[in-house]
């Protein structure tokens, strides 16, 4: 999975990255790519939603994987997928808690940072011979998030049973 340049301080190495395959038994797949530093983010939220039993996080996670894609883009700073999220969340008839909703969004915020430098590594790498086989931004497309989300709600689904 490509690293990238977040800042000057924030470098994202190479190499680091997850991928979650759950085989249902119909024989449908679902596959999702997480860059490693993203995985604590993830964690955190998870365990935020842990502390509500009663909370069924699924519907939103779909309803999430469905919107983001068709409504937000990767851009340098706007933040689009959290301001995004973040109105999908207002919209609902049930509020989230705040714990569970703040980590969601600063996952999505960090998610959408490492996805845009990554698709920016890859297009100067597209332009490089040397590089070409590399370029790739496997996991940093918004359907690639909407994978992610799909994958979460399977996963606090599966835990709650």
């Amino acid at each position: 999975m490509i690293g990238g340049t977040i800042s000057e301080n924030n470098k994202i190495p190479e190499k680091d990255g997850l991928c979650f395959r759950v085989i249902y038994g119909s024989g449908n797949t679902l596959e999702a790519f997480m860059k490693g530093h993203l995985l604590e983010g993830w964690w955190d939220f998870i365990k935020a939603s842990q502390k509500y039993p009663n909370l069924d996080l699924s519907p939103v996670l779909y309803r999430l994987a469905e919107e983001l894609p068709r409504h937000a883009e990767l851009t340098a700073g706007d933040d689009l997928f959290k301001k995004v999220a973040d109105v999908v969340l207002h919209s609902r008839d049930v509020e989230l808690p705040e714990l569970v909703r703040e980590n969601l969004l600063n996952w999505l915020e960090n998610w959408e940072k490492w996805a845009w430098a990554a698709t920016q590594t890859a297009k100067t790498r597209e332009k490089d011979p040397n590089e070409k086989d590399k370029a790739k931004a496997l996991g940093a497309s918004p359907e690639d998030m909407a994978m992610l989300l799909k994958f979460t709600a399977f996963w606090t689904s599966r835990t709650r049973q």
